[in-house]
């Protein structure tokens, strides 16, 4: 009787485990991986800070920036924003022949951020706030 408790109690853990995680990742899904962009693609690019100050970059500047971009981490937290609220932050406008592409990258608490208004925020290396400074 005993193992038949300690048995139909594993099934009900699991069954709210499962559950539980079911529920987790449906309130709060990650966010898409960003596309991978080629410096090759781009026929402009438009760098600057939320002063408007415009960032000038070298060529491997900006293919160390997209290799940063590309490598970023979705996060559980979606985008509700035009631009966000920590200061400094800093626009990179990236446009192919198929789209423009538009990141804000800040950092807060210590990690830092590229966020695509309205899509997601993605943990980024903090080594790029050193490329755009």
């Amino acid at each position: 009787m005993k193992k038949k408790i300690i048995a139909i109690i594993g099934v009900v853990v699991v069954i709210m485990l499962l559950g539980a995680y079911w529920l987790f990742n449906d309130m709060f899904p990650k966010a898409e991986p960003i596309k991978q962009l080629e410096i090759s693609m781009l026929e402009s690019v438009n760098l600057h800070d939320n002063e408007n100050k415009e960032i000038v970059l070298s060529e491997e500047e900006l293919q160390q920036l997209i290799n940063y971009i590309n490598g970023a981490v979705p996060t559980r937290t979606m985008s509700i924003n035009d631009y966000p609220s920590v200061r400094p932050y800093y626009v990179i406008e990236l446009k192919t022949a198929e789209r423009r592409f538009g990141y804000m990258i800040y950092e807060d608490n210590g990690t830092a951020y590229v966020e695509l208004p309205y899509e997601g925020v993605y943990e980024i290396d903090r080594e790029v706030i050193e490329i755009l400074r």
